[in-house]
């Protein structure tokens, strides 16, 4: 039998259709990673322009700043501290989530189990 394992992506939507999900806090890691907007969305394939827009949709709908620039116009952006919280904590409730999911998933399910009930 095969072995299966529990895949979900998990995201958290307004009712205007606003959502923080794994791309952005994908953008958000890799601004803190490399410094740079710019790298950050070359990184994840995408254009500057695009990676803007979701970052300032994102400021917009949350009602505060997620980056801001350490010194001048080359020093690159960080993320504020409201932004490193965010992060952290979706990430903790999608591993929570996929937790309770997974035992659910074995325990409900019999092909996640083996094929045992």
């Amino acid at each position: 039998m095969k072995e299966w394992d529990v895949g979900l992506r998990i995201w958290l939507e307004t009712k205007e259709g606003f959502s923080f999900g794994p791309g952005q806090a994908e953008l958000l890691k890799n601004i803190k990673e490399r410094l740079s907007l710019r790298k950050a969305a070359e990184h994840m394939g995408m254009s500057y322009r695009r990676a803007w827009g979701r970052l300032k949709k994102m400021e917009a709908t949350l009602g505060s700043p997620l980056v801001y620039k350490a010194g001048g116009n080359k020093s690159g952006f960080r993320l504020t501290e409201f932004a490193e919280h965010l992060v952290q904590d979706y990430e903790a409730w999608v591993e929570e989530v996929e937790t309770y999911a997974k035992d659910t998933a074995k325990r409900l399910l019999p092909v996640a189990n083996g094929g045992r009930r």
